[in-house]
């Protein structure tokens, strides 16, 4: 076995080859659903600039000298975006190292983005990757993204009606105010006191 790039040692929070065996049978079952194939998905997360997509690469590039052809897929949110290299670690092809990568560069700054697309995005192109007999590599530094497409995250749909008519509301009456209705009807940490925000 490799040993962690330098500085990466108790940094990476979850380095886990996750084979359909060891799940257990709800998980099984929306694997199966998923079809994701018999290959385990190789799962590195952490934080920005640790040298997480290095280790993934070498990782694939290991695996490709002993025969198994391995993919990286990308579970970082603002990697999606194309033009957000610059305070984000976005590998550069040379940094790459002709390993392809998935679900980077896939989006413009201004196109509206979720999790749930990315969650079927991201499941998809896991499930072709082992359809194809291909390692799946993921790497992120987003744990929502990141736990969106491993575990059993459900998402609900939006209303574009509602969120039109909350951000009218928030012009009229701002921030603080919808903040003092939330803590109204929800306390706790959605209703922690608006004075504690730098709005």
């Amino acid at each position: 076995p490799r040993d962690l790039p330098e500085g990466l040692e108790g940094v990476v929070g979850l380095v886990e080859a996750v084979p359909v065996e060891r799940l257990d049978e709800e998980d099984r079952l929306e694997v199966a659903d998923r079809d994701l194939g018999d290959l385990p998905l190789i799962v590195l997360v952490g934080p920005t600039a640790t040298g997480k997509s290095r280790l993934a690469v070498d990782l694939a590039l290991e695996l490709a000298a002993s025969g198994r052809q391995a993919e990286i897929v990308n579970a970082d949110s603002m990697l999606v975006y194309r033009g957000m290299d610059i305070g984000t670690a976005k590998p550069t092809e040379a940094e790459r190292a002709g390993v392809p990568p998935h679900l980077i560069d896939i989006a413009e700054v201004t196109e509206m983005a979720s999790v749930a697309d990315f969650q079927a995005a991201a499941r998809a192109v896991i499930a072709d990757l082992r359809e194809r007999g291909v390692i799946p590599i993921m790497v992120g530094g987003s744990p929502l993204y990141t736990r969106a497409i491993v575990d059993h995250f459900d998402f609900p749909g939006s209303d574009a009606d509602v969120r039109a008519r909350w951000e009218a509301e928030l012009e009229a009456v701002g921030a603080h105010e919808l903040h003092r209705r939330l803590a109204e009807i929800s306390p706790g940490p959605g209703g922690t006191a608006p004075e504690a925000y730098d709005w």
